[in-house]
């Protein structure tokens, strides 16, 4: 009877076992698992942004620019086909091919800013971007700034604003952004609307170095006020007027005083005589200890204020002058 009992108990202790182990793995398979992670370039595509995200993706972008706060302008689907038709093209994967990996990545690259900003805290001038150039000095593009009104390198405009993906700070533009030459950066300016004419008018080899890419240069860019100031010191006032009377090669002679050979930002000049692309002409710099840069023309005293410094682009760098060299 005793041994009975104890085969009957232990039966009943074996059921238990294995009624608590299928309910257990009954309730394992049940167990709800957590959402797979949405990845940034399927948000993008979520918020209608589907060509730029894949070009994202094509580029190898996406760790990169999830890593930190960024802004970023991104062209909407039906403006990016339209570039792509435009240039030629009908996916991302044809743009890639046409401008290689390399300038493909840069361009996409250059709708990021490499912090957050809202539209209402820009105002017009030149700001830095994620692209580099061959130097690996942040690329510019500018912004122009009207009541409520942003542009961007006189092409995109903002649509719609402070989307918020992960790190990113979203703002929708009208039109992709391609990086800008020295030609480029001065065209989309109205501060270098005198300057843009001189270099329009005298063509040549200084309109050629402005836009190509192969070399890099460095442009001491003198604004409109200094152009004003320049032509009434030879009592004149209108800078057409002053073209007409001299010859092309002499406003080409003028505007090489103002570039060097090679792209030197800020930091990077020293104290000395530089050589410029006009034959037989140099002139030198002077900086203080606040790192503060005067130029003085060899053809006379003139001490010439550098007012800012150090805007990028894909082939070389620009200053801005408060006088024209002369």
């Amino acid at each position: 009877m005793k041994n009975l009992f104890s085969t009957l108990l232990f039966s009943l202790s074996l059921l238990v076992i294995v009624l608590a182990g299928s309910c257990s793995k009954d309730s394992d398979e049940h167990i709800e698992q957590p959402p797979k992670p949405i990845s940034l370039t399927d948000q993008l595509k979520q918020e209608g942004l589907y060509i730029f995200s894949e070009g994202l993706f094509i580029a190898g972008l996406e760790s990169e620019v999830n890593a930190t706060n960024l802004t970023l302008f991104a062209p909407t689907d039906s403006t990016m086909q339209s570039y792509l038709n435009y240039v030629g093209v009908n996916t991302m994967w044809d743009l890639r091919d046409l401008l290689g990996q390399a300038n493909f990545k840069q361009m996409m690259r250059y709708h990021f800013w490499p912090r957050h900003i809202t539209p209402a805290q820009i105002s017009t001038g030149y700001v830095s971007t994620l692209a580099t150039n061959k130097n690996q000095d942040q690329l510019h593009c500018h912004t122009l700034k009207m009541g409520f009104k942003v542009v961007l390198n006189q092409s995109a405009q903002v649509l719609d604003s402070n989307l918020r993906i992960q790190n990113l700070l979203i703002h929708k533009i009208n039109a992709p952004l391609t990086p800008l030459t020295l030609n480029g950066l001065l065209r989309v300016n109205s501060d270098f609307s005198e300057l843009n004419k001189a270099v329009s008018h005298a063509g040549g080899d200084v309109e050629v170095w402005l836009n190509q890419s192969q070399k890099n240069y460095t442009l001491f860019a003198p604004s409109d006020a200094a152009f004003y100031s320049f032509l009434s010191s030879m009592g004149i006032y209108d800078l057409d007027f002053f073209m007409a009377s001299v010859n092309k090669e002499d406003i080409r002679d003028i505007l090489k005083q103002h570039l060097l050979g090679d792209s030197y930002l800020a930091q990077q000049l020293q104290n000395g005589m530089y050589n410029t692309l006009r034959q037989g002409y140099q002139f030198e710099i002077i900086k203080d200890s606040s790192g503060s840069i005067t130029i003085k023309d060899t053809n006379g005293p003139t001490v010439i204020k550098v007012t800012s410094t150090n805007v990028v682009a894909v082939n070389g760098t620009m200053h801005t002058l408060n006088r024209v060299m002369q």
